[in-house]
């Protein structure tokens, strides 16, 4: 089983991979962290990493500041025929 560590734990791994020179995976490997987590960490906490360049929008969460989502109204031009 692995080790449940805090969000600052986390932070502090990450400001160390950054400083470390490392590929992520060899960091990952040397400091026996499961890549998965390592990279889903990275980008929770906005890090610098994200894997295949892929940029991804974090999710809202219940502690969120927003009150409410809000929706632009999107509209179609009419046919013409």
């Amino acid at each position: 089983m692995s080790k449940k560590r805090s969000t600052g734990e986390w932070r502090q791994i990450i400001e160390e991979w950054k400083g470390s020179g490392l590929s992520q995976k060899d960091f990952a490997a040397q400091r026996g962290l499961n890549l998965q987590s390592f990279r889903w960490w990275m980008w929770n906490l906005g890090g610098s990493g994200t894997s295949g360049g892929t940029t991804r929008m974090k999710p809202l969460s219940a502690s969120s500041s927003t009150d409410a989502l809000q929706f632009l109204p999107v509209g179609c031009p009419p046919e013409t025929g």
